[in-house]
């Protein structure tokens, strides 16, 4: 299974896995910003285990750099009403959210955001996307 993980990275962008949660993270360990991405089956807003897994991951090579805030955006497909899937999209947010807590992650501000189905005709529309806004070196966080 772990090759099928492995080239899922690849077909990300193209194509869809039902259950499988799969994140795209910066390759470069730089304190920079960066953004992850976190895909979600359908009506889900638990990652599984490689989601919390890559999740981690990321949570911990962020963890010694200076960030000023954290933003996630939840969103949906447009499978099911509009208004079930805007809960849809922050119950994503807040899944990740909590997940990077559980990851040990203490951020400065953790801003979310629901989107619901604003990019549902995109290729993997269930996900969670999570950027990280760097401190300026000269930015007073106290």
């Amino acid at each position: 299974m772990s090759g099928l993980k492995a080239g899922f990275a690849a077909l990300a962008l193209v194509g869809s896995m039902s259950g499988a949660a799969m994140a795209e993270t910066a390759a470069s360990p730089a304190c920079e910003a960066r953004e992850a991405v976190f895909y979600f089956a359908t009506g889900e807003a638990t990652l599984d285990a490689f989601g919390e897994a890559s999740l981690e991951r990321f949570a911990e090579d962020a963890k010694a750099c200076p960030i000023a805030k954290i933003e996630i955006v939840g969103h949906a497909d447009s499978v099911g009403p509009a208004a079930a899937n805007e809960e849809l999209s922050l119950a994503r947010a807040e899944a990740t959210s909590d997940a990077l807590a559980n990851a040990g992650f203490e951020p400065v501000r953790v801003e979310l955001e629901a989107a619901g189905e604003a990019d549902a005709d995109r290729p993997m529309a269930r996900r969670a996307v999570v950027r990280l806004v760097m401190a300026s070196a000269d930015a007073d966080l106290g």
